[in-house]
């Protein structure tokens, strides 16, 4: 009765998926250059984008960027995989992320991009744990929340991280990177 037709809509259907995500995190200054090179393993090739045989996944359960107190202390930490090395997250263990088209200072991920890639938005200031040595700071939001930067980039988290110490962002469009401390 359906012998093909689902199989091509779902293909189509991917194909699109994958097609908006890139033209979501897509911005006109794709040509600028980051500010600190992405931290890839030597040797290792960055993530590929999802094939029409991989899922996308939404986590039931995103990272919250949401503090529930204005009295909560936010810390970046630094976490390990053999893999990456060391890499910055959140005091959850949350991974954070660079997006290579944002600019010193400057979120260029917006839209349907920051639904995928949500600041890591805080109230207060954020507190440097043992083994960061950059400079934490915040930029402020069009919608007036204060979004974390490491050394002037803003940082972001994955909806594709459904748990402490995932890394399922990195490489991700060749835009995405853990950021070492």
């Amino acid at each position: 009765m359906f012998s093909k037709k689902p199989t091509k809509y779902v293909l189509i259907s991917l194909f699109v998926l994958a097609l908006t995500i890139l033209t979501a995190c897509a911005s006109p200054g794709a040509t600028q250059q980051p500010t600190q090179a992405p931290t890839t393993p030597s040797g290792a090739s960055p993530t590929a984008l999802p094939t029409a045989s991989s899922t996308i996944t939404t986590p039931t359960e995103a990272p919250t960027a949401t503090p529930q107190t204005s009295t909560e202390t936010y810390t970046v930490m630094v976490a390990h995989s053999s893999s990456l090395g060391d890499y910055l997250v959140d005091s959850k263990g949350f991974t954070l992320y660079h997006y290579l088209n944002d600019g010193p200072n400057q979120d260029n991920c917006t839209g349907v991009c920051a639904e995928i890639w949500p600041p890591y938005t805080i109230t207060g200031q954020p507190t440097a744990g043992p083994g960061v040595t950059g400079t934490l700071g915040t930029i402020t939001l069009s919608d007036g929340s204060a979004m974390v930067t490491y050394n002037q980039e803003p940082l972001h988290y994955y909806s594709g991280d459904t748990a402490a110490d995932q890394t399922n962002g990195q490489g991700f469009a060749n835009l995405w990177y853990v950021i070492a401390p």
